[in-house]
């Protein structure tokens, strides 16, 4: 079964916690399957054996983000539109969404 995992953060986040979880699934989980992130602001992930994706979501990801003034609406359609992106452009049997705040131990 081929499986992929994705998750998304910008930079603060990932100085903030995502650089730990990513870390954490290159030690655990990475032999198993990979993981695309979606890191916002293009920075560059300096964890191997994670694939980056970049940010681009599509016009409808600008249209809602334009259409929209509430904060909490817009970040949380960040993730939203980052697994419509992956369902739509990432093959795989099975998609996972991983938290950038989580730790995964074995």
């Amino acid at each position: 079964m081929n499986i992929k995992a994705i998750t998304s953060m910008d930079k603060k986040y990932y100085n903030k916690v995502g650089r730990s979880m990513l870390r954490s699934f290159k030690k655990h989980w990475s032999e198993k399957f990979k993981l695309h992130i979606y890191n916002e602001d293009n920075f560059e992930v300096k964890v191997r054996t994670v694939i980056q994706e970049g940010w681009d979501l599509g016009d409808d990801y600008r249209a809602f983000q334009s259409r929209h003034s509430n904060s909490k609406i817009k970040t949380f359609a960040k993730k939203g539109f980052s697994i419509i992106h992956a369902m739509e452009n990432l093959d795989c049997d099975r998609l996972m969404w991983i938290d950038a705040d989580v730790i995964i131990l074995d």
